[in-house]
Parts: C-alpha cells; sequence; structure tokens
C-alpha cells in the first residue's frame, strides 16, 4: 500500500508461546504481558526501516493441553459442575476459558486469538460454542492423511453449525486442515507447537515483497 509516496510492508505478527499446563487468569495474564511488553520495541524496529505491523496475534499450543483449567471444591461440586457441562456445551470449561483468553489479550490490545488446533473428534461439539461466545478466536481441526468417513462427517458438521450460528461469519475463524505444521502465522491455523515458547512468525500482506525475495535469490544463485 502506498503510505505518503512511498511502499510500506504490512504484516501479521503470530507471537506464539506455550500456556501452562491448566488455565488460570494470573498465570496467563502474566504470559499475555510478558509478551506484549517485550515485542513492542520489536515492533517499532520494524516500523523504523518501513514495515508496517498491521496486526499483532497470539497463537498458542493445541487448546486441549490447557484451556481444561483445574477444578475445585467439593466432589459433589466438581460432579455437578461436570454434569452442567455434559448437558450444555456452552457451560463447558473450553469455552469459559476461551473467553477469559479473549478478554484478557484485548486488554493488552492482541485482538486475534488462536488457540491451536485439536486432532479429537470429541472436541468437535465443543468448538462451534467456542466460535459463536467469542468475536476474536480462532482455532481449527487437524485432519490425518487417513481420515475416515466418519470423521470427515464430524468435521464437516461442526462447520455447518458454526456456519448456521454466525451467518458464516464464524467459518472464518475455523477451518478443517491437513498436513499444517505449527509455526506458521496465517489464522486461523496458526499455532505454536513443541519448543515455539515466546517465538514469533511473520506473515506477509505483500506480493512486492515475495518478488524481492526470489529475485534475490536468482540473482544469488546466477
Amino acid at each position: 500500500k502506498l503510505r505518503g509516496g512511498s511502499l510500506t510492508q504490512e504484516f501479521a505478527l503470530a507471537i506464539r508461546f506455550s500456556m501452562a499446563q491448566s488455565f488460570t487468569c494470573l498465570k496467563t495474564a502474566r504470559s499475555v504481558t510478558f509478551i506484549t511488553s517485550n515485542w513492542g520495541r520489536h515492533s517499532t524496529r520494524l516500523l523504523l526501516v518501513g514495515y508496517e505491523v498491521q496486526t499483532t496475534r497470539i497463537a498458542t499450543q493445541p487448546f486441549s493441553e490447557y484451556l481444561h483449567g483445574s477444578s475445585s471444591g467439593s466432589s459433589e461440586q466438581i460432579s455437578a459442575q461436570q454434569q452442567q457441562q455434559r448437558d450444555d456445551l456452552s457451560q463447558q470449561i473450553y469455552v469459559q476459558n476461551a473467553v477469559k483468553l479473549e478478554s484478557l489479550a484485548a486488554k493488552h490490545g492482541i485482538n486475534l486469538v488462536s488457540i491451536g488446533s485439536s486432532s479429537n473428534v470429541t472436541d468437535l461439539s465443543v468448538i462451534p460454542h467456542i466460535i459463536t461466545h467469542t468475536q476474536h478466536v480462532s482455532c481449527s481441526f487437524s485432519l490425518p492423511a487417513d481420515a475416515t468417513h466418519f470423521l470427515a462427517q464430524n468435521v464437516a458438521a461442526a462447520i455447518m453449525d458454526v456456519a448456521a450460528a454466525t451467518e458464516g461469519l464464524g467459518n472464518f475463524r475455523f477451518a478443517a486442515a491437513s498436513n499444517i505444521k505449527a509455526g506458521i502465522p496465517y489464522f486461523p491455523v496458526a499455532a505454536a507447537g513443541p519448543g515455539m515458547h515466546r517465538t514469533f512468525a511473520i506473515g506477509t500482506e505483500c506480493d512486492a515483497l515475495l518478488y524481492e525475495a526470489f529475485a534475490a535469490a536468482a540473482a544469488a544463485a546466477a
């Protein structure tokens, strides 16, 4: 895009980090605060050399690894909570904690969050509720190369549920994908993986930058 007569490259920055094994607002707030406070100076450096940071996003490891939280209370209370979650999936702990994570991120200026992927067919029933109860949270389902017809049917059903509940808009935040490795910055499949604690990836939206990179590589190889 032309800004003030000069070409400005635009980036989408996906900051990847591993959450604590169980979700707590305090631990998560500390992680988000650390990431956003330390990223600011890097964003400024990019701007100084002509690269505009269009959006800054957070991508985590698969949500099933941390959004389950930790149970508290008596055994009777925990049992009652679990039954309520089974009866009403909108009360499922994944949904509640996804909402909390979205709120925490927004307070620190991060308006786009990917909570990673899932490969567990049982998560497909709760994913539509995560999407419909949030506005800026994305996630994906990882399809194996040998996906069965049963799995494909369940994934399609989840996609249709999201579409029906959000007039199609929620499908921008949920995708079924195959052969997508952790580390890419593009939503909704962006995710962190092993060894990616507090790292970042850059997603460009400028074909001129891609052309320059390939031209330079071709010149170097000549």
